[in-house]
């Protein structure tokens, strides 16, 4: 960790962290590390989807985590060929892929975002192995599941840890492994919906605002108990 950073750990009662690989390396710093996972709100109800094909995939992002998404490109065309998918990108710039890949660009927002996350059947979440990359902690893993919808993940940045893999979705390392995958996705339709289901199951129980605003207070009156002792000491 850069210095400021130890700095900063130093001047805590208590830190928390997004993942795993952040608490981990948090604690080598720190005696007292919390994992306080991403959570996002659920609705209530779904909507039908309409089986594959085409397999609709959906990506959501902005123009500086673009790039993970265009690394896929070749691999995307490739896939595409037979006119078995198509990709709906939301984002503050549309990306640049390959002529053959069927894009569908949307600017963000957020009453965007929700409709897209109704209409997908498996949600992109590529990543660079990279320490950049390692520090994320899913947020966009556990929207999908919320929404219902399979993933196809990369393994760092959380995404093995949300998904609980191969619980409610799948992780692809290179793009070699991305290309299969999406193959093998296709050839098999009925497993989309079905891991859709099993991801949608595992955010109810797991991951609620309610759940983790009742972490998060008892968190907070942990750290409020060490900064007690430590000003009692001091």
């Amino acid at each position: 960790l850069r210095r400021r950073s130890l700095r900063t750990l130093a001047a805590c009662d208590l830190v928390t962290t997004g993942s795993e690989h952040l608490r981990q390396r948090a604690a080598r710093h720190h005696p007292r590390v919390r994992l306080l996972p991403p959570a996002t709100a659920a609705p209530a109800e779904l909507a039908a989807r309409p089986a594959p094909p085409p397999l609709r995939l959906l990506w959501t992002g902005s123009r500086h985590t673009l790039p993970y998404l265009e690394d896929l490109g070749p691999v995307l065309a490739e896939v595409a060929g037979g006119g078995q998918l198509e990709l709906r990108v939301l984002a503050d710039q549309a990306p640049q892929l390959p002529p053959g890949v069927p894009l569908d660009f949307v600017p963000w927002s957020l009453e965007a975002e929700e409709q897209a996350l109704g209409w997908a059947h498996l949600g992109l979440y590529p990543l660079r192995d990279d320490p950049w990359s390692a520090g994320k902690c899913a947020y966009k893993v556990r929207r999908y599941m919320a929404f219902g919808l399979a993933t196809l993940a990369s393994p760092q940045g959380g995404g093995r840890e949300a998904l609980e893999a191969p619980t409610a979705g799948w992780i692809a390392s290179t793009p070699a492994e991305w290309g299969s995958e999406l193959r093998r996705i296709l050839a098999e339709p009925a497993q989309v919906a079905e891991m859709g289901q099993r991801a949608r199951a595992l955010s109810l129980a797991r991951d609620p605002l309610e759940l983790r605003g009742t972490r998060f207070a008892s968190i907070l009156a942990e750290a409020a108990a060490v900064g007690r002792r430590r000003s009692t000491r001091g």
